[in-house]
């Protein structure tokens, strides 16, 4: 962390299953041990979770978080990515939680429904309409 930190270099842990970053707890636990400002982790709805544990999560994570990954699975999860606006009411609870936080982040869209061009242009829609609270 101090030697990227010398480069300019952030070090963004992503939030993802089969990681040292799996769970919340995971999480607090890696970055506690690193012990330094330089190291953050991004934020994505773990698709294990409900959406209230998802949301607990973030909140927990909140002091470490740099950006978040944008996506909307179906209840079965993977590979049953769905378009953005379907999860309009969850992610709004999500953006409003990192919305507290102070400073500039921003968020990727990761997964889009069968790779599809319009579909991502569709998400980036629905993301935007999120952003200034349509």
């Amino acid at each position: 962390a101090e030697a990227a930190a010398e480069k300019g270099i952030r070090l963004d842990f992503e939030f993802h299953e089969d990681t040292l970053t799996e769970t919340p707890k995971s999480t607090i636990s890696l970055l506690e041990g690193v012990n330094h400002p330089n190291a953050r982790t991004l934020w994505q709805p773990p698709l294990q979770m409900s959406p209230a544990d998802r949301l607990e999560g973030l909140e927990a994570v909140k002091p470490w978080m740099s950006n978040l990954h944008c996506n909307y699975f179906a209840q079965e999860a993977w590979p049953d990515i769905q378009p953005l606006k379907d999860g309009t009411e969850e992610w709004r609870k999500y953006l409003d939680a990192a919305e507290a936080l102070p400073g500039e982040r921003w968020i990727l869209i990761e997964h889009v429904r069968d790779h599809s061009p319009h579909q991502f242009e569709e998400d980036a829609v629905a993301l935007r309409a999120w952003l200034e609270k349509e």
